[in-house]
C-alpha cells in the first residue's frame, strides 16, 4: 500500500476513535481535559532519549493549551518512568489504562517498552499512537496501535543503499541477540540481497546492559568491512566505535536512528568524527518553513534534538485530528 495511503487510513481512524470518545465520554476525557498517559526512561541509562520524547510532547502539548485547547479541553501528560525496565513499563502501563485510567498512550521510548503495552491497549481499546520505535514487532497491524515515524527496516536501506552506490560491498551488523536485534539482522541482509550482496561480520550483543564489545569487535574484524552497520543503544555504539579507534580500525561506522542522535554524539566527543546516523525528520535547523506541518510549528520544531522533533511530530497529528470538526469527512 503506498505510504499516503496508509497516512490517510491512519488519520481516517484517529478521526473515528476520536469522534467516538468526544460523544461516550471516554476514560481519560472530561470537561476540561484529555489525558494521555505515558511509560519513558526518565531515569537509567537511556534517560536523556525518555525525556526528549517527554518534552518535545510537553513542548507541543503548552503551544495547543495556550491557544484554548482542543474544544476547550487541555490536554495533559502523565508520565511515569520505567528507567527502561520492562517489569516497569508493563507496571506502568497497567496502571495508566486501568487505574488512572487515560485516554490514549503516547511515545514509549523502545519497541521492548512497548511491547508489554499491547494486551492492555487491545483488551480496553486504548489508542497508543507514536511508539518510539521502527521495529517491525511492533508495526505488525493493530488496529489500536499508530505509528508514526518510519520502520528500522527504512532505515537500514537506505543505509546500504547509500554506501553501495559508491561501489562499498563488505558490511558488518552489530545488533542485540533479541527479537528486535534479529529483525534489524533481517533487514540488513533483505537490503544487501536485493544488491547480491551478504554481511561479511557480525557482533551480536546477548546481554544489553552489559555488552561484551571486545568480542563483539573480534568477531567484526574477522570479516575485514568497509561499512559498520550498527542497531545497538547509545552506549554499546559509543564503546565499540572509540574500541575500533584505539585498534586501528578503520571502517566507516553508521547507525541507525535507534541510539538517538544527540546521545550518541554527546557519548562518542571527538571520537564521533566521521560517524553516521540515519534520522526520520528534518534537521533541527529548518530552513524549509514552508512545508504544511512545519510552518505551523517551527518554534516547537527549532529545539536541538532530532528525538524533540519526532516526539512533536507524533504528537502534533494526534492533536490535528482530534481538533478537526466532528463532521469531518477523509
Amino acid at each position: 500500500m503506498p505510504r499516503s495511503i496508509r497516512s490517510i487510513s491512519l488519520i481516517a481512524g484517529v478521526v473515528a476513535l476520536c469522534a467516538g470518545a468526544a460523544q461516550a465520554q471516554a476514560p481519560g476525557v472530561s470537561a476540561r481535559t484529555i489525558v494521555i498517559g505515558q511509560s519513558a526512561p526518565l531515569s537509567g541509562p537511556n534517560a536523556e532519549l525518555g525525556n526528549d520524547i517527554r518534552n518535545g510532547a510537553l513542548a507541543y502539548f503548552k503551544k495547543v493549551n495556550d491557544a484554548g485547547g482542543i474544544h476547550g479541553r487541555k490536554i495533559e501528560l502523565v508520565t511515569h518512568d520505567d528507567a527502561n525496565q520492562v517489569p516497569r513499563a508493563e507496571a506502568n502501563t497497567k496502571r495508566l489504562v486501568e487505574e488512572q485510567p487515560v485516554f490514549a498512550l503516547y511515545g514509549y521510548a523502545s519497541a521492548t517498552l512497548s511491547r508489554p503495552a499491547l494486551p492492555f491497549v487491545e483488551k480496553h481499546r486504548v489508542p497508543f499512537i507514536g511508539p518510539f520505535t521502527g521495529a517491525d514487532p511492533m508495526r505488525v497491524f493493530n488496529k489500536q496501535v499508530y505509528n508514526i515515524r518510519a520502520s528500522y527496516a527504512d532505515e537500514l536501506e537506505k543505509i546500504v543503499e547509500h554506501y553501495s552506490t559508491f561501489g562499498i560491498k563488505r558490511f558488518a551488523v552489530v545488533y542485540y541477540d533479541d527479537t528486535v536485534g534479529k529483525e534489524n539482522v533481517t533487514a540488513v541482509e533483505r537490503a544487501l540481497k536485493k544488491r547480491n550482496l551478504s554481511a561479511v561480520s557480525y557482533a551480536a550483543f546477548k546481554d544489553r546492559a552489559k555488552p561484551d564489545i571486545e568480542s563483539g569487535l573480534k568477531e567484526v574484524r574477522k570479516g575485514d568491512p568497509e561499512v559498520v552497520i550498527f542497531t545497538t543503544l547509545y552506549k554499546a555504539t559509543a564503546d565499540f566505535i572509540k574500541a575500533s579507534a584505539r585498534s586501528g580500525f578503520g571502517a566507516q561506522m553508521v547507525s541507525n536512528s535507534f541510539p538517538g542522535a544527540s546521545p550518541l554524539a554527546k557519548e562518542l566527543g571527538t571520537d564521533g568524527a566521521g560517524v553516521s546516523i540515519a534520522q526520520v525528520v528534518p534537521p533541527p535547523i529548518i530552513e524549509r518553513r514552508s512545508e504544511p506541518l512545519v510552518a505551523p510549528r517551527s518554534a516547537v520544531l527549532m529545539l536541538v534534538a532530532f528525538v524533540l522533533i519526532i516526539g512533536t511530530v507524533a504528537i502534533a497529528f494526534c492533536v490535528m485530528v482530534y481538533d478537526r470538526p466532528r463532521s469531518t469527512n477523509i
